[in-house]
C-alpha cells in the first residue's frame, strides 16, 4: 500500500510539475482587444483625455517580442480650435478622430510565474483630424511617432491574457502653418488588452 502511495505521489507530481511548465510558456502568438486611453503631457494641450480602441498582435519568442499596434481614437478639445483652411479660418468641432500605427519591440526583463515585465519601445505614424463643417474638405494633421514604455503580460491561462501597457508617446501635431493649432506636446497613453495566444 505504501509503494502504491509513493508511485501514485511520483506520477501526480510529475504530472503537475509537466502542467505548469506548459501553463507558464510565454512564446507563442499574442491577438488582443483594448480599450485606454492618453494624457497630454503638456497642461496647455486643448486635447481633454480620450477613449481609445485598440488591436494588437505581438510574436514572442524567448525574452523577445515583435508586434503590430492600431489605435482607434476618439477626442475631445477643451474648446473648439481655430483652424485655418486655404484663406479662411473655421471654428471647429470638439469633436475628433484620430489614428496610430505602430510596429513596437519589446524584451522582457523580469518574470515571475504568470507575469511577464517588458521593456517595449515602437515607431509608427499617427493622424488626427475633424469634419471641416464648411466644406467637404476634412482637415487633419499628422505626425511621426517614438513610444518607449513598460508592458505586463499575465496569462489567465494557456489560451488567454491580460496585458496592460503604458507608453510615452513623443508626437507633433502642431502645424507651423496652422492648419490646427494649439497641439504640440507628447501624449501618455494607456492600455488594458484581453486576448488569446497561440503557442
Amino acid at each position: 500500500m505504501k509503494k502504491y502511495v509513493i508511485l501514485c505521489s511520483l506520477f501526480l507530481g510529475f504530472n503537475l510539475y509537466a502542467q505548469e511548465k506548459e501553463w507558464y510558456n510565454k512564446d507563442g502568438i499574442y491577438l488582443g482587444l483594448g480599450t485606454g486611453t492618453w494624457l497630454p503631457a503638456n497642461n496647455k494641450n486643448p486635447l481633454k483625455t480620450p477613449v481609445m480602441f485598440n488591436f494588437n498582435v505581438d510574436f514572442k519568442n524567448n525574452k523577445n517580442a515583435i508586434g503590430f499596434s492600431f489605435d482607434l481614437l476618439f477626442l475631445k478639445t477643451k474648446e473648439p480650435l481655430s483652424v485655418r483652411l486655404n484663406d479662411s479660418i473655421i471654428n471647429s468641432e470638439r469633436t475628433y478622430g484620430g489614428v496610430n500605427i505602430t510596429l513596437n519591440y519589446a524584451r522582457e526583463f523580469y518574470e515571475r510565474n504568470r507575469f511577464s515585465f517588458e521593456a517595449i519601445t515602437g515607431l509608427g505614424y499617427g493622424e488626427i483630424g475633424f469634419y471641416n463643417p464648411n466644406s467637404e474638405i476634412d482637415v487633419s494633421k499628422g505626425s511621426f511617432l517614438i513610444t518607449p514604455g513598460l508592458n505586463v503580460r499575465y496569462l489567465m491561462n494557456n489560451k488567454y491574457f491580460l496585458q496592460f501597457k503604458l507608453q510615452y508617446n513623443i508626437a507633433n501635431y502642431h502645424d507651423e502653418n496652422k492648419v490646427i493649432d494649439n497641439l504640440k506636446g507628447q501624449y501618455i497613453s494607456a492600455k488594458i488588452i484581453f486576448g488569446s495566444v497561440i503557442n
